[in-house]
């Protein structure tokens, strides 16, 4: 957490004071993409997005398309397979399969957590957005990235409000990069037999 986040704590959006608004059920799962699509980015900028603020948003931004757009995701497995199937299409077959599940094992780690981490990294991310809106030029993008902001901010409310649900969601988020993990073994074993069938000797891969 940060102790300038617990000072001064985010506007409670998501609900009425009176508790006659709640939050709809699906939000946790948008937080979940906008939470994954910020913590590839990161890792794609080696930590550090200021250098480009523009270029780290539209990353952001095409991986998370329900933090512009309308998509709605109905469970985790869903909303966590939706933005890896965009990275494994980036340009170049993006950034490989072990990076894109590490930062399922980065998105488990901020929701285990707690102390206001979650609520932090989507207040980075909506930061993010509001520097490149800043330095867009052209309108269409820069309303994009306004919505971008307007739906960060009420996802870090969210989190900030509602960190009870964060335990059962990071052991699913686990169990999604668990499963992803043995798939990936059993598939390179597989690959192992068939070379050594066809007695073919290939260096191992890292």
């Amino acid at each position: 957490g940060d102790e300038r986040l617990h000072q001064n704590p985010p506007e409670h959006l998501c609900c009425s004071a009176s508790g006659d608004r709640k939050a709809h059920p699906s939000v946790v799962f948008t937080l979940l993409e906008a939470l994954y699509a910020y913590v590839h980015t990161l890792r794609s900028f080696n930590g550090d997005w200021s250098w480009d603020p523009l270029e780290a948003a539209a990353h952001m931004f095409h991986l998370g398309r329900s933090i512009w757009g309308r998509q709605v995701y109905d469970s985790v497995t869903e909303a966590l397979q939706a933005p890896q199937s965009v990275a494994c299409k980036l340009p170049g077959g993006g950034f490989g399969a072990d990076f894109d599940r590490h930062c399922l094992a980065d998105v488990a780690t901020i929701l285990r957590r707690g102390v206001g981490s979650c609520a932090r990294a989507l207040l980075e991310a909506q930061d993010l957005s509001e520097k490149a809106q800043q330095m867009a030029q052209d309108p269409k993008s820069a309303s994009r990235l306004l919505r971008g902001m307007k739906k960060l901010q009420f996802l870090a409310s969210f989190a900030w409000y509602h960190e009870e649900v964060f335990p059962e969601i990071a052991a699913e988020v686990q169990a999604l990069e668990e499963v992803l993990e043995t798939a990936r073994v059993k598939s390179k074993e597989a690959q192992r037999m068939e070379i050594a069938k066809g007695n073919i000797l290939l260096p191992e891969r890292a």
